[in-house]
Order: structure tokens, then C-alpha cells, then sequence
């Protein structure tokens, strides 16, 4: 069984992913014409430059692009793989639903979603969070909750062992656990998935040094943090407003968080708003 390895990964704000494919190759020093799959989401595949696959799962499709790829990788399908995807961006409406069962499963309040807004900076003070009223019922959640969408997408150049061998190249990080999970009895899927994919790393928790989740409500990183008992800073460490990377965004943001800090072990957490979810875990070369 081969590992997958990760040897190049970039992101772009907006535009056809054909620029991005073609930069990732030339950062990885691979020829495109060597890449044997493609494994995409959210892009109409004839704006891509190869054949590809059309990966869905809603935000969470670069994500899945990623573990498919990895997956067909270590069953030694592939050997280079290019995947990602684009951002899709959902309104807050959307995630109402399920930040309002993880707000009411895990017992959060209006002050622990405030202060979480307010430790991220941005528009909010503490008189204009304490002025807005609930959006559903006695939820304690309100609009400066739920961050707006951003768009954006990140692409991985994957790699066999063979391949990393035979064509001298330099990996980054190995993808070394994938899950997905549905929603059990009102617990986010990302938890049981997360358990999952750290397990099927070999790790344990008390290993994970950074975890991302997506940020589309401030209850989500609150509730991973609560759930699996991890420390407040290696859960969403960055000083900036609420941001609500979609499934692959997440996973390149989780590899230059792991590589600022030096660290080695990363959980990118992914939820949908059907409270199924992804996980992975990265381990930074």
C-alpha cells in the first residue's frame, strides 16, 4: 500500500482553475502531461485543462476531491493526482438549522458565541453584539454568528511513493486518515469522524496540534472544542473574523498553519448543514 503524499498545494480567490492547475505542476516540478487523474469540485470540468471527475458533497467537495485521492492513491490506482475544488459559498440561513442543535446538544451560550466573535475580531464590539436579538426561538444565536460567504478554492498535487521516488520530488505533508460521518442523534458528524480519521492515523487527540473547522457559524469550533476536549488554542488559532473555508480552502489552510508553527499533526473538520461532516488528518513533513 502506497502513502499520499502531498508535494504541492495552492489557493486562488476567484477565476477558472486552469491557472492554478498549471502553477501547482510547476511548484511540484511535475509536467502536466504526467498528471493521470483529476479530481475536482465545483467548476464546470470544461473549464479544466485535463479529463476530469466531478467530485460533490457539498461544501465539503474539495474535501472529499482530497480524500478520493488519496484513497486511489493507496490502493495503487494512481500515482500523481491533481484535486481540490471550489468554494461553495452558503448563506448563514442555510446553517441556522444546525448551529441551533449543536448551540442547544452542547449547552452554549450568547456569551460563549460573543465572546468567541469578539476574539476574532472584526465589526463587532460588545454593545452592538449585546443590541441583536436571537434569530430562532430561545437559540442563542444571532447574525454576527454566522459569517458571509467567501469564495475561493485550493488545489493538491498528490503523489504515490514510487512517484515521489522515481521523479525526485519533495513532499509537504502525507494524508494519513480520511472519514466521513453522518449525524448521530443530534452530534455533528465531524466528531465521529474525527475520531475515525485519527484512529485510522494511529494517533490519538492528545497528538492533533492544530485542528481547523469550518467557521460558517461560530458554534461549530466551540462545539469541536467541547466535544473532543481539546485545547482552546489549537482549535481555529487565527486572529481573524470568522472565516468559512470550505472543504478544500480548509485543508490548505490546515498545511501553512501546521507549517508557521512547525507543528506536525493537523485535523481539518468539515460539516455540512445536514450535520454529516469530513475529516482529515495531515501530517507535516
Amino acid at each position: 500500500m502506497s502513502e499520499a503524499f502531498i508535494v504541492a498545494a495552492a489557493g486562488a480567490e476567484v477565476g477558472p482553475p486552469g491557472g492554478l492547475f498549471k502553477a501547482l505542476c510547476a511548484q511540484g516540478m511535475v509536467p502536466l502531461e504526467r498528471i493521470e487523474e483529476t479530481l475536482w469540485a465545483g467548476s464546470p470540468l470544461a473549464e479544466l485543462p485535463l479529463p476530469a471527475a466531478l467530485c460533490l458533497r457539498g461544501n465539503a467537495s474539495g474535501q472529499q476531491a482530497v480524500h478520493a485521492a488519496a484513497q486511489a492513491i493507496s490502493a495503487g490506482d494512481n500515482h500523481l493526482i491533481l484535486c481540490g475544488g471550489m468554494g461553495e459559498g452558503l448563506p448563514g440561513a442555510d446553517w441556522l438549522p444546525l448551529a441551533a442543535s449543536t448551540a442547544a446538544r452542547w449547552n452554549l451560550t450568547r456569551a460563549e458565541l460573543d465572546e468567541a466573535v469578539l476574539s476574532r475580531g472584526g465589526p463587532w464590539d460588545r454593545d452592538g453584539l449585546a443590541a441583536l436579538t436571537p434569530l430562532q426561538g430561545d437559540a442563542p444565536l444571532t447574525r454576527a454568528h454566522f459569517s458571509a460567504p467567501q469564495p475561493g478554492a485550493a488545489a493538491f498535487l498528490l503523489s504515490s511513493t514510487p512517484a515521489v521516488g522515481s521523479l525526485n520530488l519533495i513532499p509537504q505533508a502525507r494524508v494519513i486518515g480520511c472519514a466521513a460521518a453522518a449525524p448521530q442523534k443530534d452530534v455533528m458528524g465531524i466528531l465521529p469522524a474525527a475520531l475515525r480519521a485519527i484512529r485510522q492515523a494511529g494517533l490519538t487527540l492528545a497528538e492533533i496540534e492544530l485542528a481547523l473547522v469550518n467557521e460558517h457559524s461560530a458554534a461549530f469550533p466551540l462545539t469541536v472544542q467541547r466535544a473532543l476536549e481539546l485545547p482552546a488554542e489549537r482549535i481555529n488559532p487565527q486572529p481573524e473574523p470568522l472565516a468559512p473555508a470550505d472543504g478544500a480552502v480548509l485543508l490548505l489552510r490546515l498545511l501553512e498553519g501546521l507549517q508557521q508553527r512547525k507543528a506536525v499533526y493537523g485535523l481539518a473538520l468539515c460539516s455540512l448543514p445536514d450535520g454529516s461532516g469530513l475529516a482529515t488528518v495531515m501530517e507535516c513533513l
